[in-house]
């Protein structure tokens, strides 16, 4: 079976995608009970990000790019979703993976994977003509598939109720923490203790107004003034148009500028170190299908204050304090307490590194690899069938 997965991204300016793109290709890479082949479709030579983790049966296939625009007559009508250019035809592939919100008309089987909805939750977020081309694409690519997949039940049901997808056709399959591809599974070693006692609070997230930096830079001031409390931040992460337009200004409004650090995107290597020396990891996101910096401060062993909206109360279970993220008097609480409460962070770091004991790229890629076998009508292997049938972890 030939698989080709549509990789073509630029490292260091998709966030999370480009971290499931990785995660596949490192976990397809460690299946050696098989002949199978996967092609990654990767933008040119600019794949150094990706190129690390591929192994055994996965390769990159540099391509201008894999999608053509749509002939004029084609856009009159529903989508103007690109077609194929004839490459992964030319391929000979037998099923066309893509692993995040964008992909392209072709005759072959295809899985799409939207990762979450957030333009017809957040429409605000979005631009009129960035909402519309972003339904026309979301709706032409889950009618295309054999098979749609999304990371939680939760968003499995919200594409059910806004595509009216046949159920069947919907697939959940967890993703893993990012640190596994570059930890060899460990994570960075958490500091003797137990915990994270560090000077400072982490928020690993590109600055998109989703992301919340406002509201927790407004909890971050209502603890200095109202409890005499400074919390350091550090926020890492792709600064966006929106940091200069909004997140700035706030910055100075509050008086914020040197208690608060943000250092735009960091190569893996120095956000591993903040993670050993950071208190805890604070996560106020308004919108998240699922949060790899959740899944990476577990195994990390650093405590975690998340937001309590959409998958992520059962992603992170009773391991991380919950709060309002629409409520800076909310965060802030759930700031004190990780920060000040030493047998809290204990017992936190325990239930974390509990909680993803059962998630890895391998397992995931498992699951992936079944699903093209089923997709591709080709012969499943030995616990395929199980790996299909099984209920979701989230």
């Amino acid at each position: 079976m030939r698989v080709c997965i549509n990789a073509w991204l630029k490292g260091g300016k998709s966030g999370g995608v480009e971290s499931v793109a990785a995660g596949l290709a490192y976990g397809l890479s460690s299946l050696t009970d098989g002949d199978d082949e996967y092609l990654f479709l990767v933008n040119g030579d600019a794949y150094d990000w990706l190129r690390v983790h591929l192994s055994n049966g996965c390769r990159a296939v540099p391509v201008e790019r894999p999608g053509v625009a749509a002939p004029a007559s084609f856009r009159r009508r529903a989508s103007a979703v690109p077609v194929s250019d004839g490459t992964v035809e030319g391929f000979g592939a037998d099923v066309v993976h893509f692993p995040f919100q964008s992909g392209f008309l072709t005759s072959i089987p295809s899985i799409f994977q939207p990762h979450d909805l957030q333009h017809v939750h957040l429409p605000g977020n979005f631009t009129p003509a960035a909402r519309v081309a972003r339904e026309r694409r979301y709706r032409t690519l889950c009618r295309q598939a054999a098979a749609v997949v999304v990371g939680t039940r939760r968003v499995k049901d919200d594409l059910l109720a806004h595509y009216r997808l046949p159920g069947d056709r919907i697939h959940v399959i967890a993703l893993a923490p990012t640190y596994e591809l570059y930890a060899g599974g460990a994570g960075p070693a958490p500091p003797s203790g137990a915990t994270a006692v560090g000077d400072f609070v982490l928020y690993p997230a590109q600055t998109w107004p989703h992301k919340n930096h406002v509201r927790l830079l407004r909890a971050l001031a209502l603890l200095r003034d109202r409890h005499d409390l400074v919390v350091p931040l550090v926020a890492t992460g792709r600064k966006t148009p929106y940091f200069a337009e909004t997140i700035e200004p706030v910055i100075r409004e509050l008086r914020l500028e040197s208690q608060v650090d943000f250092r735009g995107f960091v190569q893996t290597d120095e956000l591993q170190r903040l993670h050993e020396q950071a208190r805890a990891v604070v996560v106020p996101t308004t919108f998240e299908a699922a949060s790899f910096p959740v899944w990476d401060a577990f195994l990390s062993g650093v405590p975690v204050a998340c937001s309590a909206v959409t998958s992520l109360p059962e992603q992170a279970g009773d391991a991380a304090i919950l709060f309002d993220p629409y409520d800076p008097g909310h965060i802030a609480d759930a700031v004190r307490r990780v920060w000040l409460d030493d047998r809290l962070r204990v017992e936190l770091v325990t239930k974390g590194k509990r909680r993803v004991e059962r998630l890895s790229w391998q397992e995931t890629a498992r699951r992936f690899r079944a699903l093209y076998r089923h997709v591709a009508n080709a012969p499943l292997g030995d616990g395929d069938a199980e790996l299909l049938a099984e209920a979701p972890l989230l």
